[in-house]
């Protein structure tokens, strides 16, 4: 973790944590949407942490994907969905993030000790 924390010092952009909802109106559809919206995860695929930060026109999106080489990893963006999935010793993952706009291609990505780091314009 220590290593995250060192490589996003830098990165000053703003977090974004997840989707805000309005829970004075219906709070179950609002979290049904959440649910199928933000994410989605690939039955029998371990589900992933995501952080998003946005810094004037890039995106970046950190994931942890532990026991995973950089050359395991397939992504795949789509305008506000960037599919990541991945082959690890022991486990397989899969994650599709809503991202915050519209974003045209990857412009970076490092996997390090199991941290993946995608900048997206």
């Amino acid at each position: 973790m220590r290593l995250l924390a060192r490589g996003l010092s830098s990165w000053k952009g703003k977090r974004i944590i997840g989707k805000q909802m309005d829970f004075s109106h219906d709070a179950l559809r609002g979290l049904s949407d959440f649910m199928t919206n933000e994410t989605s995860l690939q039955m029998g695929a371990r589900d992933l942490h995501v952080d998003i930060f946005e810094k004037e026109k890039k995106i970046r999106v950190v994931v942890e994907l532990p026991g995973v080489n950089e050359e395991n990893i397939t992504l795949d963006l789509n305008e506000y969905t960037l599919s990541i999935s991945a082959n690890g010793t022991n486990s397989s993952y899969y994650k599709c993030v809503e991202l915050p706009r519209s974003c045209e291609s990857v412009v970076g990505r490092i996997c390090n000790n199991g941290i993946l780091e995608v900048t997206l314009i």
